[in-house]
């Protein structure tokens, strides 16, 4: 649901809290920026969109569902698909549901044939990642949203062989044309440990919700993804190893300024 202007919040019965209350930089004022709020009733959800119409143009109300964020990204050309992959998150930033920091490689067939059908319905040309959520205890999946861009995960498409950007420069300005329809390598993972994957731990240590024992394994955790080498590092590129290392000392210089 969109909120465009101040008015009690209707046809929310039968949604599942809590609703979260999005807004976009976008159409922000001066005074704020994006943000996510939640709303655990329907009296909560009315003071949130009325603060948030303070200072935005709109605002969207999302429903939670069961499950983690799994996306299709797609690259279409003139009508037609040329390039796919898909990424399940394993880590989100925070725990309870945002940024992919540590996914994988993944096929689900009926997902991709719905982000396939609505990309068709819009006539879409260029890239695009079609996020969904998905319940492995159901099987079901939930479309999120489309986004007109590049994705975070792109990083885990580099390394494991499926180079968008360059097929699109190459189809652009040298007329040579790549296809990659196939499940590429699924099962390789690859993660952002900073600030993407800190900010995962981080936030399952700081939730009273989560008990001592996971806290204390997500801090273990962390360290052994690091050396697990079956997990590739976002930014570990061979021969270009630089924005790694640029990544932590940017994080280690910021660390007590906040």
């Amino acid at each position: 649901m969109v909120y465009r202007g101040v008015r009690a919040a209707a046809n929310v019965e039968g949604f599942n809290w809590p609703l979260y209350i999005k807004t976009d930089g976008l159409h922000a004022d001066h005074r704020s920026d994006a943000s996510v709020r939640a709303a655990r009733d329907l009296h909560e959800l009315r003071a949130r969109i009325k603060d948030a119409l303070t200072t935005h143009g709109k605002c969207m109300v999302q429903e939670s569902v069961p499950g983690v964020k799994a996306t299709v990204n797609v690259w279409r050309r003139k009508g037609e698909v040329m390039a796919l992959s898909m990424c399940v998150a394993m880590h989100e930033s925070p725990h309870t549901g945002g940024l992919t920091s540590y996914r994988k490689v993944w096929w689900h067939q009926g997902m991709c044939e719905d982000a396939l059908a609505r990309l068709a319905a819009l006539q879409w040309d260029g890239v695009a990642m079609v996020e969904y959520k998905w319940d492995a205890a159901s099987g079901k999946f939930w479309f999120i949203e489309l986004n007109a861009r590049y994705w975070n995960a792109l990083n885990l498409d580099l390394l494991s062989d499926k180079d968008f950007p360059r097929w699109q420069v190459d189809a652009f300005v040298r007329g040579i044309e790549h296809r990659s329809l196939d499940p590429g390598k699924v099962g390789f993972r690859a993660r952002c440990a900073v600030p993407a994957d800190i900010g995962h731990t981080l936030s399952k240590i700081r939730d009273s919700r989560v008990s001592i024992s996971a806290k204390l394994w997500s801090a273990i955790e962390f360290g052994l993804l690091a050396v697990n080498p079956s997990v590739h590092s976002d930014l570990w590129f061979p021969g270009d190893r630089g924005l790694y290392w640029h990544g932590w000392w940017r994080f280690l210089s910021h660390l007590g300024k906040a």
